[in-house]
Formats: structure tokens, sequence, C-alpha cells
């Protein structure tokens, strides 16, 4: 028999499995582009904020760009930060969800809540991984952004190292992340040492049947799979808002004749999306392995199988699709009609109805193809392979 990997210990107490660090790449992933668009934009705006001798006519187009860096910045980057914490506090609750009875006995021998909860300071390292890169990436490719940015006309600019943006971008996003991840897994382990021995997800109660009559059981099968799912709902609606909103950023921003953000923003976007939406559905597949196997060994086809599973998540990604289009048109329209309104010969922006259609049919088809890898892999697991894993 093939010898284990060797788990990582933590104090020499808890243990985590290589397979649960590789989890946390969703987070690096999310921190590597909030930081990567922070750290060009505002080392640009700190570079040239203080440029001497504007020409007068130069003055509203070099104001717009210099909002333009702060809006951007704290907009995505914000809003990035907002994403990593959720997903972080997800992990979290799910690396404990899943390794109830080893805390138990950890607790059992003695070890208090805090003792516990302050070796999940390793989740904060896939913050550490994910701004550390995008920090690095981000002045890499600053030459490039600078020769896009910089106006015809301004005073030459030489990239500047801001030791501040190391320090607010990388070091302390880290050490607060860490500090989260303790703080919430000594929220989550405040209980019964007996409940945590005894296993399962943590105390929540579960709310009576609205609908107690009979439903047809693919129905009741979807509603089950949101019902136990339900963080899982966020990061659907997530990856189908960062499809819809970034793609149609991205066309309409090379339409405004900023082809190199609308490059970099597209990537971003299919990367946050692909990330969200795979960890989510790779979520489910695992989650309801035995069920769908179990529904294939009874005679349900594999479409009926699927339309249990994922049925249930398409109003969230149409609640998705259309929260990232109406973001990405708000934003879009309040940058060109309120940042750059006194900047003449800025082409206008309106709402495009056939780039919305052509997203959404794209979205369709990528999420064909996503279900479709899974479907073949479900038709491809026996019974033993099932209860096995």
């Amino acid at each position: 028999m093939p010898t284990p990997k060797p788990p990582v210990r933590l104090g020499g107490n808890m243990i985590i499995r290589l397979r649960d660090l590789v989890k946390l790449f969703g987070i690096s992933i999310v921190s590597f582009c909030a930081v990567f668009v922070c750290t060009f934009f505002l080392n640009f705006y700190w570079d040239v904020v203080n440029l001497p001798n504007i020409p007068a006519d130069l003055q509203p187009l070099y104001h717009a760009q210099l909002a333009m860096a702060q809006f951007t910045a704290g907009i995505s980057g914000g809003f990035l930060a907002v994403i990593a914490v959720i997903m972080l506090l997800f992990y979290v609750r799910l690396y404990i969800n899943q390794h109830t009875r080893q805390l138990g006995i950890l607790k059992a021998m003695g070890y208090s809540d805090v003792q516990i909860a302050r070796q999940f300071w390793v989740f904060g390292g896939s913050v550490l991984l994910g701004t550390a890169l995008g920090y690095a990436c981000g002045h890499l490719i600053m030459p490039y952004i600078y020769r896009n940015l910089l106006i015809n006309g301004l005073p030459q600019v030489t990239i500047t190292f801001h030791p501040t943006l190391l320090l607010g971008l990388v070091v302390l996003p880290t050490m607060l992340y860490a500090g989260l991840a303790c703080l919430f897994a000594w929220l989550a382990l405040r209980r019964p040492v007996g409940d945590l021995l005894r296993g399962g997800n943590t105390n929540r109660k579960i709310k009576p049947d609205r609908h107690p009559q009979e439903r047809p059981f693919l129905r009741e099968m979807q509603i089950k799979c949101v019902n136990t799912n339900r963080a899982l709902t966020f990061f659907v609606a997530f990856g189908v808002f960062c499809f819809a909103a970034m793609v149609q950023m991205a066309f309409a921003m090379q339409q405004l004749d900023t082809g190199s953000m609308a490059l970099i923003i597209l990537i971003i976007g299919l990367v946050l999306a692909g990330v969200s939406l795979l960890m989510a559905i790779t979520s489910l597949i695992n989650a309801n392995t035995e069920n769908l196997t179990l529904m294939r060994a009874f005679g349900y086809n594999l479409a009926e199988c699927l339309w249990a599973v994922f049925g249930g998540f398409i109003p969230w990604v149409l609640v998705g699709f259309a929260v990232g289009t109406v973001y990405q048109y708000g934003l879009l329209s309040l940058m060109v009609n309120l940042i750059f309104a006194d900047v003449a010969g800025m082409a206008s922006y309106t709402f495009d109805l056939p780039l919305m259609l052509a997203t959404l049919v794209a979205l369709v088809i990528a999420l064909t193809a996503i279900v479709g890898v899974y479907a073949y892999r479900i038709q491809h697991t026996s019974l033993k392979q099932a209860f096995d894993e």
C-alpha cells in the first residue's frame, strides 16, 4: 500500500493535512487580485500626485486620472478584501466541521480554546502568499501601466518604491487575516467537549419545514442541497457576479479606448469567477457523490441527477448575473459621467444590451462545460468507489 503523505503538525497538537492547505488557494487568488490592482494604482497615484507645472489644458484630465486611481483601488481592493474575509471564515468553519472529533479530543486532553484557536494562524499564510505575489506582479507590470496611464505633455515620472504600500498591502493584511482566523476559530470552538466528540457541524437550529406536504423527490433533493450548502450559494453567486461584471466591463472599457486596463480586468474577472465556481461546484459534487451514485443505481438518468444537485442554485446564478450587470454599468457610468465629466473628448457610455446577452450566453456555455466535466466523473464512479472515498 502507498504510504500516506505526512501531515503538517502545528505546535505538535493539531494536524492539518496538505489537502487542507490546498483548499486555501481560493483565498490566495482573491488576495492576489486585490493587491495586484491596488499596487499599481496606488503607486501611480503617489508618484504623480505632486507633479509640478501641470499645463492648464491638462489639469482636468490630470485630476480625473488621480481620482480614477483612488476610486478603482478603493472599490476593487475594498470589495475583494471583504470577499477574502468571507472565504477565510468559510474555510475555518469548514475545517472545524470536518475535524470536530479531533478538536474535541484536544479539549478533552486539557487544551483550552485559546491554545487550539491560536494555531489557526496558518490560514493567514494563504493571504501572505496571495498579497506577496500580487504586490510583486503589480511592480512587474507597473512600467507598462505607467506608459498607458501617463498623459502626453506631463513631466516624466520615475517609479518609486513606497515602503508604506508594502506594509499596508502585504504585512498588515496578513496579520489581520491570521488574527481573524484565530478569533473565528475561538468563537466556533466555544462548545461543550461532548458536542465536539460526537462530531457534526457547529450547532445550528434547524428550521421546521414550512411546506410539510410531500414534494417530488428531485425537488426535495434540490431544496436539501441548497439548505445544507448555504455558504456555497454565496460562492456561486459571487463567481457569476465576477464573470458578468468583469467581462462586460472589460469590453465596454475597450470601446472607451482603455485597452490595457480592459485586458487586466478581463483576466482578473475570469480568474475570480473560475476559482469561485470551481470551488462551489467541486464542494457540491464531493458532498453529494454518494447520493448521486445511489440515484444512478436506482435508475435516475444523469440529467436528473445533475438537476437534483444544481437545479436549486439556478436562481442564485441569475441573481449574481443581474447584480454583476448592474454593478459594472453603475461603476462605468459613475467613472465616465462624474470623474471624467470635465475632460473634453471623452466618449460617452451607455448600456450595451447585445454585450449583456453575449455575456449571458458565454456564461451558460462555461457552466455547462464545468458541470459536464463532473458529469463524466459521476458517470464513471461506482458505488464502491463512492462509499470508499
